[in-house]
This record gives structure tokens, sequence and C-alpha cells, in this order.
């Protein structure tokens, strides 16, 4: 009887997919009959095929395809990790295709195609699992039965079977890199060759081999880079131009030279095709990884594809090469941008950028900016900012000039970088004349730092400081004063530290004192501060504060300055102050709340200052003697200079704080209250220098004013207050923030005498140990100026400074014969964020500076510097040492070769660098080096510790 089977009712028969069963009817295996419509399938047929594949030949030792694996490709889904592990184990431990028999024995059952079936059907599974398990789960089942497949059938795969298992790799679900790169080397170890595979889209393939490469280029494993490169190109997949764009940033992003190195050399076949992208890219690039013969290589190729993009890249060329310091390049791609024709303003301004920095006194600046006027090139103010930075780092006033002068009759509208680009340019030339004229031609309004102006100020000040005209700096600063209104704004922001430091600096102390005076509040429109307090009304809230309460602030921080600066006529200051103050009828609660709750930190600010300047009058004098007095002085142990430092130190309040007589003895119970809260939070505040609680703070404030009835004082009582109120607060700021350090000042001073008591005893003083202890004495003196600088140092880190080393000290004198350098890469130091730009840039451009001048009065031939970075040793161990040297010729001193300003400077600016309480030194010396006079400087700076944080 003929019994007739559905294709479903065979397949369930046979434990195979439906779609297995049509493929076997394909195939020749069954022999379907019609009975219209339908295809059926006699059952003797499939019961008799179903006896051969459970019954294989017991030689076939790759039965498993026939009789397991085959019928199961289509339900891939259904098996666990368990059976897929289970599955993986039994193809695992089939015999390897090593003779003929087992190749025919492999090619007669159905492994090679189950596999490929296999790796189709991983892609299609696991639907409904969380995303990363399917990526997870699809990677371990791919690659576990890629493993197995290359050790057992490896070999006998045709092109088909590996294109399964690469667009499996493919299909995006992968999270191994490495898995699509293995399949497609393991192809051509197997005999595949370029033409073998052909994609339809190959998209998604390139996507992952690029994906692939990044990894490569992440891990710096240039093997495996190599590899993926290799694959793209057994595999069909060309590397697109942005693809080698963007392997090339890539590599500079890590940076990995080798890699960029790869990425150049595999893409030769396709320069020329690249456009501005991919050359902008490729050279950004060699500049991030410092491969200066890679960039030389990158433009010659440029030029030779006919300078593509020429007027966007010729700026980027340029800048690369100043990066790199390759002066010969630089000089090529100058020339060419002043050939060039119709360059962006943007192009100029890095034209003109790169060339500042060449050394060729300017002649191709110089150049550039004539070819640029021909041209009648109309320039933006970044260009123009540009310009005028350059012509300040080459020095060229006449350029400088010229620029300024074309501003004036273009109008162009400035930027903030231009104005500051300006003014430090004319600092830079020496003129004296552009500085004034630029000032004069920029508008600040009365919200100039509020719109973040403090950059364009700060070149300003810092230009008047390098030309040494302290009457043009107070002529800056008085503008600023002018346009600021400090009851709205508390500080002036990174100002405030520039002008202390330039002030300090000033040869003309009347105008430095003045200066730091109006910086500290001592200087003030008190009349304006009045107005206020009697126009405005409080805050609303303890926490917030406004103009009223910057007023309150303003005026207390004066009075305490004026009871420093003149305790001899305070009593007569504060009669005129109490006047004032009892004009104002409105909120006079209020109003004694903010005097004295708002004016916390000013007793601190004040306080140090008035130290300072009585420490600095003793600092100048000591500074001023030769090692030989100096030691003179040093042997007055009792009463010499160093002596009357330690006394004031331990003693000193008196003499700033107003008379001795006791005026507390007027106040009553409440107002007593007040002055022993204020000073106590006071302490507190100095001992933790965090105020937990300001809303906490100023609401008790405000009750005890209310409880003393302050409103309601008489003048006589108010006086009484506020002095017992100043001198109190002083003694806790005197006690809190200088007992710690006072301790240990007096012991130091003895550790000191002792340690060269020996020295200092003998009657005839060698010069060279004059000259040591003389230099001791003064790293002891300046680490105790230093301390009381800052009440709480900054938290140092580890920094990597060799890069601003070769910057801003070396720059392109490292491409001459005539420099030698000695700077290891990286190479850390001790500081904190923002000792870079505050301290470390401004010291090495000081030395720079210094050598420069000296450099230029020698023939070129006869100029030497020598600039080298490495750790100190003997005493000094824990420091770094930069040496800078520099020849200045044979006759004279070598202060005539100096800026003038740069030995005082540049100790300043080392002196600043503190860690661990201890602070940087500057040391100069000179020295005959075969027949020729060296001026050198070693600037110590401090090392890390072992447990440091990481270099930035």
């Amino acid at each position: 009887m003929l019994i007739l089977l559905s294709f479903t009712e065979a397949a369930e028969r046979l434990g195979i997919h439906p779609d297995e069963c049509f493929e076997l009817v394909q195939n020749g295996q069954l022999t379907p009959i019609r009975v219209d419509p339908n295809w059926y399938i006699d059952e003797r047929a499939v019961e008799e095929l179903r006896r051969k594949r459970q019954a294989p030949t017991p030689t076939d030792p790759y039965a498993i395809a026939n009789q397991f694996l085959y019928p199961r490709t289509r339900a891939y889904a259904s098996l666990t990790n368990k059976e897929f592990s289970d599955l993986l184990s039994e193809i695992s431990s089939l015999p390897l295709c090593d003779t003929a028999e087992k190749r025919a024995q492999l090619e007669s059952s159905r492994l090679l195609a189950s596999l490929p079936l296999l790796a189709n059907a991983i892609g299609r599974t696991l639907v409904g699992e969380p995303a990363d398990d399917r990526r997870s789960l699809h990677t371990q089942r791919l690659r576990g039965l890629w493993s197995a497949c290359e050790r057992v059938a490896g070999p006998g795969l045709d092109g088909r079977g590996f294109a399964a298992f690469l667009i499996s790799a493919s299909k995006g679900m992968s999270d191994d890199p490495t898995l699509l790169v293995d399949i497609a080397m393991a192809a051509q170890n197997h005999g595949r060759v370029p033409g073998d595979f052909v994609w339809k889209d190959p998209t998604e393939m390139e996507s992952n081999l690029v994906e692939s490469a990044r990894y490569a280029i992440r891990n710096q494993d240039l093997a495996f880079l190599k590899r993926c490169i290799a694959a793209s190109t057994l595999l069909g997949v060309r590397f697109q131009s942005g693809t080698w764009s963007l392997l090339a940033k890539h590599c500079g992003e890590v940076p990995a030279p080798d890699s960029l190195e790869c990425v150049w050399s595999s893409s030769a076949p396709s320069h020329s095709s690249f456009g501005v992208r991919e050359w902008r890219a490729l050279i950004n690039a060699a500049v991030e990884c410092d491969n200066v013969g890679l960039a030389r290589s990158i433009f010659l190729e440029w030029e030779a594809n006919g300078l593509i993009g020429a007027n966007a890249l010729l700026g980027v060329m340029a800048q690369a090469f100043k990066d790199l310091g390759d002066g010969g390049l630089l000089s090529e791609v100058l020339d060419l941008g002043a050939k060039a024709k119709e360059l962006s303003s943007a192009t100029w301004g890095s034209l003109f950028n790169a060339a500042g920095d060449l050394d060729d006194e300017g002649s191709s600046l110089y150049r550039l900016w004539t070819s640029c006027r021909e041209q009648k090139a109309s320039l933006d103010a970044g260009a123009l900012g540009s310009l005028a930075a350059a012509s300040g780092t080459a020095q060229r006033g006449d350029i400088l000039t010229e620029c300024w002068n074309s501003v004036v009759a273009s109008e162009v509208e400035l930027n903030a970088i231009a104005w500051g680009s300006f003014a430090s340019a004319a600092g830079e030339c020496s003129d004296a004349a552009i500085l004034e004229k630029v000032f004069e031609a920029w508008s600040p309004t009365t919200d100039t730092l509020q719109r973040g102006e403090h950059g364009i100020w700060g070149s300003f000040f810092q230009a008047a400081a390098t030309l040494k005209r302290a009457d043009l700096l107070l002529s800056f600063f008085e503008k600023l004063e002018s346009l600021v209104d400090h009851t709205v704004l508390r500080h002036r922001g990174t100002l405030d530290p520039l002008l202390w430091s330039l002030s300090a600096q000033l040869d003309d102390r009347v105008v430095g004192t003045r200066i730091q005076d109006m910086l500290s509040g001592a200087i003030l429109d008190t009349e304006h501060c009045f107005d206020v307090l009697t126009s405005h009304s409080p805050a609303a809230s303890w926490d917030s504060s406004g103009q009223f309460e910057g007023a309150a602030r303003c005026l207390m921080r004066w009075l305490i300055n004026q009871s420093y600066r003149s305790p001899e006529h305070f009593i007569e200051i504060l009669d005129q102050f109490i006047d004032r103050l009892f004009q104002i009828r409105q909120d006079r609660t209020r109003l004694w709340h903010a005097l004295i709750s708002r004016s916390q930190e000013s007793y601190v600010g004040c306080l140090r200052r008035r130290c300072l300047e009585h420490l600095g009058q003793s600092f100048s004098y000591l500074d001023s003697l030769t090692p030989t007095e100096l030691v003179a002085e040093l042997r007055k142990a009792n009463s010499g200079v160093v002596a009357r430092i330690v006394d004031f130190l331990q003693t000193g309040l008196a003499q700033v704080l107003p008379g001795t007589e006791s005026q507390c003895t007027s106040l009553d119970d409440e107002q007593r209250k007040v002055v022993n809260y204020l000073v106590q939070n006071q302490r507190t505040f100095l001992q933790s220098h965090v105020r937990e609680d300001p809303a906490a703070f100023f609401e008790t404030t405000f009750s005890l004013v209310q409880s003393a009835n302050l409103a309601a004082v008489s003048s006589s009582i108010a006086r009484h207050f506020l002095f017992c109120l100043i001198r109190e607060m002083s003694a806790a700021v005197w006690e809190e923030l200088f007992e710690p350090f006072r301790k240990g000042v007096h012991s130091a001073k003895n550790t000191f005498i002792q340690q060269f008591s020996a020295v200092l005893n003998k009657d005839d003083l060698p010069a060279h140990f004059a000259e040591e202890v003389a230099a001791n004495a003064r790293r002891f003196l300046r680490d105790l100026g230093h301390a009381l600088r800052e009440s709480a140092p900054r938290e140092a880190k580890a920094i990597n400074v060799a890069f601003d080393v070769l910057v801003h000290l070396v720059g392109q004198r490292g491409r001459l014969p005539t420099t030698k350098i000695n700077v290891p890469r990286p190479f850390c130091i001790a500081a904190w964020d923002g000792a870079k730009r505050e301290i470390i840039i401004p010291l090495l451009k000081e030395l720079r500076s210094n050598a420069e001048t000296a450099l230029r009065r020698l023939p070129s031939d006869q100029q030497f510097f020598e600039v080298s970075l490495g750790e100190a040793s003997g005493e000094e161990e824990g420091y770094a040492v930069l040496t800078v040297a520099n020849a200045w010729g044979g006759g004279g001193s070598a202060s005539e070769y100096s800026t003038g300003i740069g030995l005082g400077a540049i100790q300043r600016w080392a002196n600043r660098l503190e860690y661990k309480g201890k602070i940087g030194f500057a040391v100069p010396d000179q020295e005959i080096r075969t027949q020729q006079s060296f001026w050198v400087w070693r600037v110590y700076l401090h090392l890390p510790e072992l447990e440091a944080e990481s270099a930035l």
C-alpha cells in the first residue's frame, strides 16, 4: 500500500528541518510525487533514507556529520550551552585529516557542509537574550566552533565554507575584534587568494576590519595591525581614503608611532586620491607621535602629488614643522606660502604663527607679510593677532608697527586674543609707544571682567612689566580699577596673583606699593561704598550677597588695612569711619551684621601682607649684600637681620596692631559675646580651612548683633567695639596662622647657624665657602618668606615638563649645530594644576630671553646654547635641576648681556614652586669653557615622590 507523506511529515520522520527535506529532494536523495496541487514523498523512501542515515559505516570517523550534526543545523537555536559544548567536544575529538583515506572520508561525509551551516546559524540565534549576553555568547560559540573546525576540517573548507565563518564573524554581534582577522588569515594559509571572496555589500566587512585595526593601534600591536591590513587585501575590502585618515588620527591620539608608519606605508596606493582631510590627519598624527622623519616623508609625498589643497594645508604643514622643530622644512613651507595666491585668513594666521618661531631674525615672517600686502589679502582678527604675536616672538618691531597701522587703516574689529597678542608683542619688541597706542584703541567697558577679558588685561600688565615701565603698569591698573566696582566683584580672578607678582618685581617700590595697596583694599573709594550702603538693601538670604554686603566687606577690609598700615593714626581713622557710618540710618542692625560677618576672611590677607612687607625689607637688604657681606651679617647671630626676622615672627603682633592699651573694657556682656563668637569662628575656619555651614554662621551672627543691640550703641561704644574686634581677630589670625610656622623658625635658624658655625667663626673665610654659606642662607630666607605667602599650599602632582622645556626654552635653536640638548621625555616635577601657565612657562621664557640677548651679540659660529634636565644628587637630592648655559662673549660683565630683570625674576619664579613645605630655587653662575665665557643658570625644581599621582 502506498503511503504518501507531506514535506513536514517526512522531515519529522528524518529529524530534520522542512527546509532540509526540500534540499534532499533537490539533491535527488528523495523523489517527490505530485498529487495536484501538492507534492508528497513515498513513506518507504523516507524510511530507507532514515535507516541509511542512522547506520553509518563503522570505519567512517566523520559519521557525526551524518547521524547528528547535519540534521540539527537548522535546529541550532534549540541547543543549550551544555549541548553545544558537548557538540564541540565531539567535533574536536575527530581525527585530523592527514591521510588520503581520511580526506576521502571527510569529503564523503557532510561535515564540510555542516560546519558552515552552524556558523551561519549562530548569527540568527539567541533572539530574546539581553544584547550584551547575546553578543558575548555569540562570540564564545563562534570562536569555539571555529577552533574545532580549523583543527579538523580547515584544509578541506572551500571558499564558501570560509565565507560562512567570515560573514558570521562580521555580523556586528561579535565582541572579539581578533576573530574576523584570524579566520581571514587562516583562509590565506589554506590557499585562499585575493579574488576568492566577493561581497555584495562590503561596508559591514570594512567596518569590522577597521575596528580590528583600531584595536591593534590602541594596544600598539603592530603585528596584528599588519594582519588586519593583509586581511582586507585578501577579502577584497579596499580601505577608503577616509578610513586611512581615521586610522592615522587614532595613531596620533594613542600615540602609536610604529602603527602610524604602518598606516602610511600601507596606504601608499591611495595617496594620489587623498584630499585635504587625509593629508591633515596624517601630518597632525606625525606631530602627535613626534616623528620628524615621517612628517618629512608625508610633506614630500604631498608635494609630489601636486600640493593638493595647498591653500588649506600650507598652514597645517607650517604648524606641524614648527611643533616638530624642523626648521628646514618649515622654511620650505613658508616659501611656498609666500608664493601662494588667494590664501584664506586662517592659513595666513598659521603661517605667521609658525614663521615667528623660525630662527632667521624674522626674515621669513617679513617675506610672508610683504606677500600678503602685495596680494591685498583681507586678514581677519585672528590672522592679525597671529602676525602681531609672531612679530613679538621674532622681535621685529617694524613688522609690529606696520601690522598695527594696517589694523587702524582697515578698522578691523579685533577679538580678545588679538588685543592680547598686540599687547604682548609690544612688550617683547620693547615698543612702549605701540603698547600705549594699542591700549588707547582698546575700549573696555565697566563689565570688562564679567565678559572674561582677564587675558587682555594680563597681557597689558605683563608687557608693561617687561618694558620695566612702572608708570604704564600703574596707569593700566588704575584704568581697570576705574571700571570695576568691587562692591559687585569680590576679586579680579586670575589678575590678582599676576598683579601681586608683577608689583613685587618692580624696581619702583612707590608704584609697587601703591598697586599692592589697591590689590589689598587699602586704597578704596570709601564714599562710593558708603553711598551703596545708603541706597541699596541687604541681600534676601544669608548665603547670598549683593552690593550692600559687598560694600560692607570692602569698607571693613579697608579699615583692617588701616589698622596695620597706620597704627599711630588708627584711632583718628576709626573715628572718621564711625562718623560716616552713623550717617546711615536705615537697616542699622543688618549693616552691623554685614560689616562684621562679611569681613571674616579679610584679616588673613591683610595681616599676611603686613608681615610680608616687614620681611620684604629685610630680604631686600640681604639680597643686596655680597657673599662676604652676607656672611658677616650672619655672624651677628643675636643682633643681625636674621635674628630680627625671628623676633618679629615671635613677638611682632604688637608691631602691626594699633596701640597697646586695651579699649575692650567698655563692652558689655552681649557685645563681648559677638566678639568672642567671631574670634572662635575665625579660629575654627583657620584650623580646618572649611566653613561647614555658612547660613548657620550668618544667622547666629545676626542674632548676636540683635541681642547686643549694636544698632543703638553710641559712637564711642561703636569705636570701642570695632577696635576690640579688629585687635582680637588679628590676634586669633596671628596665633592660628603663624604659630605653627614660627615655632620652627627659631629652631631652623639655630640649626642653620650651628651647621655653618665652624665656617662662620673663621676670621679668613675662603671665597668659595662664603659663596656656599650665602647661597644656603638665601635659600633659608626664601623658604621663610614663601611659607608666609600660602596659608594652605596647593596639592602637588607629577607634571611632565619636558615638552614645555623643548618648546619654550629651546624652540628652533634645537636644530642648530651650536645647540646641545639633553632633555629626557617625559620628565616630571612636582607642581600643581595651573603651575605650567602661572610659573613654569614664564620662567622658561625668561631664561630664553636672557640667553638670546647674549647670543645675538655673538657671530653664529661662536654661539653656543646648552639645555639639560635631570635629577640632582648629593645635597640637592630630591630636586630636578634644569641647567641653561649660553656663551656671552669674552669682554665686559655678564650683566651687560642680561635683560636686566632676569636675575630677580628667574629666582622669584623658581621660589613660587613649593612642594611639601620646601620651595624651588635658582642659582646663577659664570664659567670659562674653551676660552669662552658662559652664563649658567641652574634651576632646582622638586621631583615628585614615587607614590605621586600620574603625570598630566
